[in-house]
């Protein structure tokens, strides 16, 4: 018996989770918004979680 032998390959496969919260601030104008959360951000006092959870993507990657 002379049976094909089936090769494996190795994939990578990309998981991408993503994490979104909407924060209200108030500010005098778009910018001072913006730089107001991103310094709450980077000091680690808004931290995005769990309950933040929006999707899953998969996508083979070479």
């Amino acid at each position: 018996m002379n049976k094909a032998v089936a090769m494996k390959r190795i994939f990578h496969i990309e998981i991408t989770e993503t994490l979104s919260r909407v924060i209200k601030v108030n500010a005098k104008d778009e910018q001072s918004a913006l730089s107001s959360i991103q310094a709450l951000y980077q000091n680690e006092e808004i931290v995005l979680g769990s309950e933040d959870y929006q999707s899953t993507e998969f996508e083979v990657v070479e």
